[in-house]
C-alpha cells in the first residue's frame, strides 16, 4: 500500500458548448512518484486516457493512482473501487423560439406577424433551425395567439444537445379611435301641387 498520498477527482457538470470535457483529477503527498491516474467507465477496462464528453451525455467515470506492485489509491474520502468514481455530465441547452407579437388600428385587414425570435439560450457552432412556421391571424378587435407549429434543424445539428421549447407571440387588434365626421342628407323630392300630403324617405351619408 501506499500511504501519505491523496487521490483529488471534481466532477464535471456543464452544459453543451460543443468543446470536450473530461474531469479533473490531480494526485498529491509524498509518494506519489511513480503512481499514474487510470479511470474506468461502466462496463470498460481501465486505460490512462481520461474519457472526453462533447454531446449531451451522464455518466460516471471510476478513478484509481496506482503503479505495479501496490495497492491502488482510490479517490479521497472513498473505501474501495465501487465508490471511487464522479460524475461527468453535459446537460443540453435550454432554447426558447418565440413567436414575433403585432398589433394594429381595424381597417377590415387581417394582422399577421411571420417572424420568431430565440428569447432563452443560444445555438452552439452554427447549430439552428430554420423554415420556422408561425401561424396566427387576428382581423377583427380583439387578441389571439401567434404560434409557432413546426421548425426544422439546420443540417449538423444534434437534437439531443438541446431542449427546444415554443412561447406564442399576441396578434392584437385595436379599435378605430379617430374622429369620424360624417354628413347626412336628407333625400328631396319636387311634386306637382295637388292638395294631397307627400312625403319624401331615405337620405345620404357622406364622408
Amino acid at each position: 500500500k501506499v500511504n501519505d498520498v491523496v487521490l483529488n477527482a471534481e466532477q464535471y457538470i456543464g452544459q453543451y458548448d460543443g468543446e470536450p470535457h473530461t474531469i479533473t483529477t490531480e494526485i498529491g503527498g509524498e509518494n506519489k512518484d511513480g503512481l499514474e491516474i487510470w479511470y474506468k467507465l461502466a462496463g470498460q477496462d481501465w486505460t490512462k486516457d481520461n474519457p472526453q464528453a462533447q454531446h449531451v451525455s451522464d455518466q460516471e467515470v471510476w478513478v484509481k493512482a496506482w503503479k505495479p506492485g501496490y495497492e491502488p489509491v482510490w479517490i479521497s474520502g472513498k473505501e474501495s473501487e465501487a465508490d471511487s468514481h464522479v460524475t461527468l455530465r453535459i446537460t443540453p441547452v435550454e432554447i426558447v423560439l418565440t413567436a414575433n407579437s403585432a398589433s394594429k388600428v381595424y381597417n377590415g385587414e387581417p394582422l399577421t406577424a411571420g417572424g420568431y425570435s430565440i428569447s432563452k439560450g443560444a445555438f452552439v457552432n452554427g447549430d439552428g433551425v430554420e423554415n420556422v412556421t408561425v401561424v396566427g391571424s387576428q382581423t377583427e378587435v380583439g387578441s389571439s395567439w401567434n404560434r409557432i407549429t413546426e421548425w426544422t434543424l439546420i443540417e449538423g445539428t444534434n437534437s439531443a444537445n438541446y431542449s427546444i421549447t415554443t412561447e406564442n407571440g399576441t396578434l392584437t387588434v385595436t379599435p378605430v379611435t379617430d374622429e369620424v365626421v360624417v354628413t347626412i342628407v336628407g333625400n328631396t323630392k319636387e311634386e306637382t301641387y295637388d292638395g294631397q300630403p307627400h312625403t319624401v324617405t331615405g337620405y345620404d351619408v357622406t364622408d
